[in-house]
């Protein structure tokens, strides 16, 4: 008997577990540019061809005028930036992307 109950509490272990591992959601994800902004003593934000975001977390090896990337993140709703530039945005993941050659 306590083999079953073993068995039945390793499965409803699991059963709870899987349901936890949904795919991650995000605000936004995309290609977009970095570009230094030169307002309230400068920063780094994100242009897209959809909008303009500001980073929280931009990592400091990505704070490089002009350069393309690839990123994943959420919108941050409960803060304020004094930049008032772009929505502020929590990147999740963020990569450099090759440049296009110029034709």
């Amino acid at each position: 008997m306590r083999i079953i109950a073993g068995l039945a509490a390793i499965l409803l272990l699991g059963w709870a577990v899987a349901g936890c591992l949904e795919p991650q959601q995000y605000d936004v994800e995309g290609e977009g540019m970095i570009r230094f902004v030169p307002l309230e003593g400068g920063f780094y934000g994100i242009i897209t061809e959809t909008g303009k975001y500001d980073p929280v977390n931009l990592p400091d090896e990505f704070r490089q005028d002009s350069l393309r990337v690839y990123f994943k993140g959420n919108l941050v709703k409960e803060r304020v930036s004094f930049h008032m530039w772009g929505n502020l945005l929590e990147l999740k993941e963020i990569r450099r992307l090759e440049r296009k050659p110029r034709k």
